[in-house]
């Protein structure tokens, strides 16, 4: 694949990924008396685009490990809208995921907020002394993440672990720490392993995408989608993947493209939907940690090699979208680093 800045990026998350959980570490106890000290109610994730995929994993990562709700809202949303959201906030830890940390869709509603509720900030960017690190409580930075490109690949990924690192260690719980540790080791390999094939499949005849994914991989799917519209100007739709049969597999043909998370239980199901999908005529891809049955007529059977839990999955699991959609705009004379209509923020002045 011809080198621009979109793919470099991509090849480099896991390099930065090495930072980001090396920074989680030495900031852990800095992290958790804040946020001890703070005892709050709720927390909310809020975010734009991108980082609102990720607000989506975010939140069930933090309804599942911690003991009080969890919410996602998108910025834009809370922006116009603070009042109507005021109930989500009394005494909530606001966490916002961004690139830039001055989207002011996400500046703006933290401000609305703060006129309304009482509720502390803690900001991940990719960017030091951002806008949003001079009105946040606490900013965790990931500089080495940053993504110059206006598509997001290696920040993306970076702010995914980072925001379920933190949910983790508020939760007080290391369990996913060797998993992290583990795909971190062999992301560079995956990322080699996997790229010729799905490039075979970039050249393939399809327009549109379905990607499938349950748990908490389903923001990051969500972001799956976004990378094909941003990178390939192709269309897609994100469903948890029994959910397909119900209304959306009407549109799935032979023009189709499907990335498919499957879990290494309850497999008979998943694997039912599958066939359906390739009946249909579907070019199919699927993702799973180990080797299964396998299943005839799909065009890729991508496995991590490693045992993960669901939210880990989601780190080597966005790297097939990304692959796929820089793929397909190569195929396409589409240039990923320069997407007309779109900005790497937006500002609106």
């Amino acid at each position: 694949m011809t080198m621009n800045q979109t793919y470099r990026e991509m090849k480099e998350q896991y390099a930065a990924l090495k930072q980001t959980e090396a920074y989680f570490h030495q900031q852990a106890d800095v992290i958790r008396a804040k946020v001890r000290a703070f005892n709050p109610a709720a927390l909310v994730f809020i975010g734009c685009g991108s980082g609102f995929c990720l607000c989506q994993s975010a939140e069930l990562s933090a309804r599942l490990s911690l003991k009080i709700p969890a919410y996602a809202i998108p910025a834009g949303d809370l922006m116009l809208r603070a009042e109507y959201y005021a109930p989500m906030f009394a005494n909530s830890l606001i966490v916002a995921p961004t690139r830039s940390g001055s989207t002011s869709e996400l500046i703006l509603a933290i401000n609305a907020v703060r006129k309304i509720s009482y509720v502390e900030v803690i900001a991940i960017a990719c960017v030091e002394d951002s806008a949003i690190a001079k009105i946040a409580d606490l900013t965790l930075c990931l500089p080495w993440a940053y993504d110059c490109s206006v598509c997001q690949t290696r920040c993306v990924t970076n702010l995914y672990a980072a925001s379920l690192m933190l949910t983790r260690l508020l939760a007080g719980d290391d369990s996913l720490d060797t998993q992290i540790n583990q795909v971190i080791k062999r992301g560079p390999a995956f990322l080699e392993n996997i790229e010729p094939r799905l490039n075979e499949i970039a050249a393939m005849d399809w327009d549109n995408v379905r990607i499938l994914a349950d748990g908490e991989m389903s923001g990051i799917a969500s972001e799956g989608v976004m990378a094909f519209c941003e990178i390939a100007q192709i269309a897609g739709s994100h469903y948890h993947l029994l959910d397909i049969r119900h209304g959306p597999m009407v549109l799935v043909n032979e023009k189709t493209l499907v990335i498919a998370a499957l879990s290494d239980d309850h497999g008979e199901q998943q694997v039912k939907v599958i066939r359906e999908l390739v009946e249909r005529g579907a070019i199919v891809v699927t993702y799973r940690d180990q080797a299964g049955e396998t299943i005839p007529g799909v065009a890729a059977e991508i496995e991590s090699g490693l045992s993960l839990d669901n939210p880990v999955q989601g780190i080597p699991f966005i790297n097939l979208s990304q692959i796929l959609a820089l793929a397909k705009a190569r195929h396409l004379g589409i240039n990923p680093d320069s997407p007309a209509g779109i900005v790497a923020w937006v500002n609106l002045g």
